[in-house]
């Protein structure tokens, strides 16, 4: 923790000492946000406000992933290029990203259920699908789940699945 320390000739001004340790812990967790942006695709690195230096840094960085001492020295490279950005900006953007991430991944585990529930149990899903979603079309709905029933029992893949799965996410979106 940074200690503050008077300077006896000038009562009014005051200095903030901070030990190498915490400058190195600061250095760390910017080479490390810097690290998540490297991750990110290009098109989510416009939703930042970065520099041209940084977004510079960070496309080149992505080219060296497979060099691991060039990878790691670009990382030191973005982590001090972003000491003159304000860090909470870029991670509360970052956190929104990831939270909109984790919330789609999720709903795709529902569906994927969903669609699962309906090829195991057939009929009986589908009419407490009906009563929960009523403007669902129930003729495509049972066509699709016996064709997948039918493609499970041969042990092959379900193109009737995949088609039982878009109408899905498009009507229940």
């Amino acid at each position: 923790m940074a200690r503050k320390k008077r300077d006896p000739f000038e009562a009014e001004i005051e200095y903030e000492i901070v030990s190498k340790t915490e400058m190195k812990r600061d250095m760390d967790k910017l080479q490390k946000l810097g690290e998540e942006l490297v991750m990110l695709p290009i098109d989510q690195l416009d939703k930042f406000e970065l520099d041209e230096t940084v977004l510079d840094a960070i496309t080149l960085a992505q080219k060296l992933k497979g060099k691991h001492e060039a990878f790691r020295r670009q990382l030191q490279f973005i982590g001090k290029a972003l000491r003159m950005l304000n860090p909470t900006d870029i991670e509360a953007t970052l956190d929104k990203i990831n939270s909109k991430r984790s919330q789609s991944s999720a709903e795709f585990y529902v569906l994927e259920n969903t669609r699962d529930t309906l090829v195991a149990e057939g009929i009986s899903a589908i009419n407490e699908l009906m009563q929960e979603y009523p403007h669902l079309d129930r003729q495509k709905l049972r066509s699709w789940v016996r064709t997948a029933q039918k493609d499970a029992e041969k042990g092959i893949p379900s193109k009737a699945g995949k088609e039982l799965f878009r109408y899905l996410r498009e009507e229940l979106e």
